[in-house]
């Protein structure tokens, strides 16, 4: 019997010793480890996932912010054509005042650039070059915005070309000829953008055409004319075969550009040096609610609103024109900005995300 209880006690004795080391060294036995639930190994694993993912995104955060440093350029430009040279200049737009600033040439080849048009997605720009009877096609650098890989189009001749638009699906550009009183039809090449299968399409109502411009209906082709002071609204057949066009606005001034904002439609007048500004809906055809505003003006050419800042651009005789609507609103409140222009004969700015 002492026996069985000197055994008993050996055996407590050896186990709490072993309880106590166990304790001390905090590891789990042999039978724990196997009975741990895989719950519990599953929180061990969740917990060093989220120590990872917790360093990636003080990584990510790290490179956005060494990326927003990075980003001390304007991304926001004003492409101004100048018609006495070879060269179009590329200004950074203040984002607080609307100044041209920093101005420089970019893109090459251009001969008497006149008229410019963009595509939807912002990556390739169309010149028309007076000099040459061409368009000059140009990939847009979106980071800071300069013209690259600009050349000419395949695309045919064409005869003093001025203005030109591109459809809301940019599948086809129109341009106006004021060399042979035409419009331009031309494919555009989905694999490169390249403008191809042009043909020239004539019409009573087209006399020096001027510009052009899609109107808020995509099927209609808004041209302003030099020679009988007009706007005139065309439009194509179902066949693409014939251009049919009725005027929409007389009494202007040797009109050179055409602008579509949301609610209104502008004209720069070269002769009477003054703005004509009316509804853009057609009533009766017609376009109607038209006045006139003035500024210091000498020779307009272009025109381009900035409807986010209310800021409206024109390019004028040697100078680009920054002007805001003035409490008379029949008066452009204008002031000159940018430098380094040739007589300037277009404008377009565009902003990147």
């Amino acid at each position: 019997m002492r026996k069985i209880l000197f055994l008993i006690i050996s055996i407590s004795c050896a186990y709490a010793v072993l309880l106590v080391y166990e304790n001390l060294t905090d590891q789990p036995s042999a039978n724990e480890v196997e009975q741990l639930p895989a719950k519990s190994v599953d929180d061990m694993l969740d917990q060093n996932r989220e120590k990872v993912d917790l360093n990636k995104s003080k990584s990510s955060i790290l490179s956005q912010n060494q990326d927003l440093q990075h980003k001390e350029f304007n991304n926001k430009f004003a492409y101004v054509l100048n018609s006495n040279s070879t060269t179009i200049s590329k200004c950074n737009i203040n984002e607080v005042s609307g100044q041209l600033e920093h101005c420089s040439k970019t893109g090459r080849g251009f001969n008497a650039p006149t008229g410019v048009a963009v595509s939807k997605d912002r990556s390739w720009m169309y010149v028309t070059n007076n000099g040459e009877n061409n368009v000059s096609i140009c990939q847009i650098e979106s980071r800071f915005g300069e013209l690259e890989n600009c050349h000419p189009t395949n695309a045919g001749e064409f005869n003093k070309p001025t203005g030109i638009t591109l459809d809301e699906l940019n599948s086809t550009a129109y341009i106006t000829n004021v060399g042979n009183d035409s419009i331009s039809r031309c494919d555009v090449n989905p694999s490169n953008m390249e403008l191809v299968n042009c043909i020239q399409y004539y019409n009573d109502y087209l006399h020096h055409p001027s510009d052009i411009k899609s109107g808020l209906n995509n099927s209609d082709l808004f041209v302003v004319n030099v020679g009988s002071d007009s706007l005139v609204k065309c439009v194509f057949d179902d066949n693409k075969k014939e251009l049919n066009c009725t005027k929409v606005l007389d009494g202007l001034h040797e009109p050179e550009a055409v602008f579509f904002t949301k609610n209104n439609v502008y004209i720069p007048n070269l002769a009477s040096r003054l703005i004509t500004i009316c509804s853009s809906k057609l009533r009766e055809k017609q376009l109607t609610d038209c006045t006139n505003l003035s500024g210091d003006f000498a020779s307009m050419t272009d025109i381009f609103i900035d409807e986010g800042q209310n800021k409206i651009y024109i390019t004028d005789e040697q100078k680009v024109s920054l002007c805001e609507r003035n409490e008379n609103r029949s008066m452009l409140k204008c002031q000159s900005t940018g430098d380094g222009f040739n007589s300037p004969s277009g404008i377009y700015v565009l902003g990147f995300l």
